[in-house]
C-alpha cells in the first residue's frame, strides 16, 4: 500500500512539473494560430 502511494505521488509530481509547459504550449499555439489566421485572411 505504501508502495502504491509512493508511485502515485511520483506520477503526480511528474504531472505537476509538466503542467506549466502544457499550458504555455496551449497559450503559445493559440497566439501562433491567431497570427497565421491574420496572415492568411488579411490580404
Amino acid at each position: 500500500m505504501a508502495d502504491l502511494s509512493y508511485c502515485s505521488r511520483k506520477c503526480l509530481f511528474k504531472f505537476w512539473k509538466i503542467t506549466p509547459y502544457f499550458f504555455a504550449i496551449k497559450f503559445l499555439s493559440r497566439y501562433i494560430v491567431g497570427d497565421v489566421m491574420q496572415i492568411f485572411f488579411s490580404d
